[in-house]
């Protein structure tokens, strides 16, 4: 046990990680056990409340929802620019671990290209 409490005080996060990841646990068993589309206090876009249109990640609640059942293709119709988002990043970190920022203003262009593309076809 003296061993874990020295590691994770070596670690870049130290205790903060281990609170993250307990963190990230509880709010999973949360998304598992309650539907996001059938209870009121789940956040919901902001975007979507002022103007009627889907912002780049509108369904990402009820997809986690979905996709933690194991539901895969329902999670994808909620957003289909989940499997782009998780396909792009994965090719990122694999190959460049580097520098970063350009990857990541690429992305932001592709979600722009999406939240206009998305509204008008009204995915």
């Amino acid at each position: 046990m003296l061993q874990i409490v020295k590691h994770i005080k070596k670690s870049p996060l130290g205790g903060k990680g281990v609170l993250l990841g307990g963190l990230f646990l509880v709010a999973t068993a949360v998304y598992y056990m309650v539907n996001p589309e059938g209870v009121w206090w789940f956040p919901k876009c902001g975007l979507y409340q002022l103007t009627g249109l889907k912002c780049p990640i509108c369904g990402l609640q009820r997809a986690f929802h979905q996709f933690l059942h194991g539901n895969i293709l329902a999670a994808i119709r909620y957003n289909y620019f989940i499997p782009v988002t998780v396909i792009y990043w994965a090719v990122v970190l694999i190959i460049t671990r580097k520098n970063l920022t350009r990857y990541f203003y690429f992305y932001c262009l592709l979600a722009f290209i999406w939240l206009i593309v998305r509204n008008i076809v009204r995915l």
